[in-house]
C-alpha cells in the first residue's frame, strides 16, 4: 500500500500540469502586460521607465524569493507569489504616473517568483537526464500561455477590463499552485549527477552576481568560470533586446502606422508559432549542446532586428515590421530553454538555487539597462539607430556563444 502511494505520488509529480500556473502567469506577465504596458505608458521615455521597473522589480525578486526558497515549501511560496502578482496587477490601470510605475515594479517582483521556480521544481521533479527536456515543457506552458495573453490585449484594450481579467488569472494560478506537489524547502535535487547537483541552498540572485563581477579578488573568475562568462554573454544580449519589447506597439504605430490590435495580434501569431520551438529546444540542447542552439538564437534575433532597421529606414510597409518581430520572437524558445539549460548544466554542486537565481537576476538587470536606456535615446534620436545598436549587441553575443562553443571542445567544462 505504501508503495502504492509512493508510486502515485511520484507520477504526480512527473504530470505536465503541474506547470499550467506558469502559464497562466505568462499569460498575464509576458502576454497582457508586454502589449498593455507601452500602450498605458504612451511615450516611449515613459514605456522604457516602466518596462526597466518591471525588469528590476524581477531582479529583486529573484533575490528575495530565492532566499526563501529553503524557508517556506516551493509550492505554497509559488501560491503566495501569484497573490501577490494578482493584487499589484489591478494596480496597473492607475492613471498616475508615480503609482502606475510602482505597481509595475510591484507586479514585476512577485512575479519574479513563478519565474526562477520553474527551473527549480523540474530540477526537483526530474531526474538529471530529463531536465533538458522538461524545462522545454515549462517553457511550451509560458509560451502557450503568453499567446493566449496576446490574443486577449487584441480582443479587449480598455485598461480596467484588462487589469480585473488579468488578476482573475493569476488568482485562479495561484489556487493551482497550492495544490501543486509539496516541493519541500531546500529541496534535494535527484541524484542523476550527485557530483555537480545536490542541494538548492539560498539563492544570493543580484547579490550574488554584484559579488561575482566586482569583488576584486573574483575578478579572474571571469576568465576562469564558464557560468559567469555565460551571465556576462547573456546580458549583452537581454540588453540588446530589451528596447524593441519596451516600445514595441509604439514603433509600430509611429513607423508603420499600424494599431496597438495589429500589433498585438502579430505578436499573439508569433508566440503561437514558437510554442513547438520550446520542446525541440530541449532535444535541439541535449543533441546539439546548449552552445550551438544559443548562437542559432542570437543570430536569428541580431537579424530579425537588422530587418526591422531596414523596413524603418526604407520606409517598407508595416508587414515588414511585424515580420521582423515576429522572429525576435521566434528566437526566444531557442534562447529560453538552452539558456535554462546552460545553467543547469555549469551550476557547481553546492549553489545550483543560487545560480539560477542569479541567471534570472543577470537577465532582468540587462533588460532594464536596455529598457531606460532604450527608451531614453529612442526620445534624443529616433528609432532606428536604437535598432541598429541593438542588432549589433546580438551580432556580439553571438560572436562569444561561437568562441565558447568551439572552446568547449578543446576542453571538458
Amino acid at each position: 500500500m505504501a508503495q502504492t502511494q509512493a508510486s502515485l505520488v511520484a507520477a504526480r509529480a512527473r504530470s505536465p500540469l503541474n506547470y499550467a500556473p506558469f502559464g497562466l502567469l505568462y499569460a498575464i506577465y509576458g502576454g497582457v502586460a508586454g502589449i498593455a504596458i507601452p500602450i498605458f505608458a504612451g511615450k516611449p521615455a515613459l514605456a522604457g521607465a516602466a518596462f526597466a521597473l518591471l525588469n528590476l522589480g524581477v531582479a529583486a525578486g529573484a533575490f528575495v524569493w530565492g532566499s526563501l526558497n529553503h524557508r517556506l515549501r516551493g509550492n505554497i511560496l509559488l501560491a503566495l507569489a501569484l497573490a501577490g502578482s494578482a493584487l499589484t496587477f489591478v494596480a496597473l490601470a492607475l492613471p498616475q504616473a508615480p503609482l502606475f510605475l510602482i505597481a509595475t515594479a510591484l507586479f514585476g517582483f512577485f512575479s519574479a517568483a513563478s519565474l526562477t521556480l520553474g527551473t527549480l521544481f523540474v530540477m526537483s521533479w526530474h531526474a538529471r537526464p530529463d531536465w533538458d527536456e522538461q524545462i522545454g515543457v515549462v517553457q511550451t506552458w509560458m509560451g502557450g500561455g503568453q499567446t493566449l495573453g496576446l490574443i486577449v490585449v487584441g480582443l479587449v484594450l480598455r485598461p480596467l477590463s484588462l487589469t480585473l481579467l488579468g488578476a482573475g488569472v493569476l488568482i485562479v494560478a495561484a489556487a493551482w499552485a497550492a495544490t501543486l506537489p509539496a516541493v519541500p524547502a531546500s529541496a534535494t535535487v535527484p541524484q542523476a549527477h550527485p557530483a555537480r547537483h545536490s542541494a538548492f541552498p539560498e539563492a544570493a540572485g543580484m547579490m550574488h552576481v554584484f559579488y561575482l563581477a566586482f569583488h576584486r579578488e573574483n575578478w579572474r573568475l571571469l576568465r576562469q568560470s564558464a557560468l559567469v562568462r555565460f551571465f556576462v554573454q547573456w546580458g549583452i544580449a537581454m540588453i540588446g533586446a530589451a528596447p524593441i519589447f519596451a516600445f514595441y506597439p509604439l514603433v509600430m504605430r509611429a513607423r508603420f502606422d499600424l494599431a496597438p490590435s495589429i500589433s498585438a495580434w502579430g505578436f499573439a501569431g508569433a508566440t503561437a508559432l514558437g510554442i513547438v520551438l520550446y520542446h525541440l529546444a530541449g532535444v535541439w540542447s541535449g543533441k546539439l549542446g546548449t552552445g550551438t542552439v544559443l548562437f542559432t538564437g542570437y543570430v536569428i534575433r541580431g537579424a530579425a532586428l537588422a530587418i526591422i532597421a531596414v523596413a524603418i529606414a526604407s520606409h517598407a510597409a508595416g508587414f515588414w515590421g511585424i515580420v521582423g518581430f515576429a522572429l525576435v520572437v521566434l528566437s526566444w524558445p531557442l534562447l529560453s530553454v538552452a539558456a535554462n539549460a546552460r545553467v543547469a548544466e555549469l551550476a557547481p554542486a553546492d549553489a545550483a538555487g543560487s545560480e539560477v537565481g542569479a541567471f534570472y537576476a543577470t537577465t532582468m538587470l540587462a533588460t532594464v539597462a536596455g529598457s531606460l536606456v532604450g527608451g531614453t535615446l529612442v526620445s534624443a534620436i529616433g528609432y532606428l539607430p536604437v535598432i541598429i545598436a541593438s542588432a549589433a549587441l546580438l551580432g556580439l553575443a553571438a560572436s562569444w556563444a561561437e568562441v565558447e562553443r568551439r572552446g568547449s571542445h578543446s576542453k571538458p567544462l
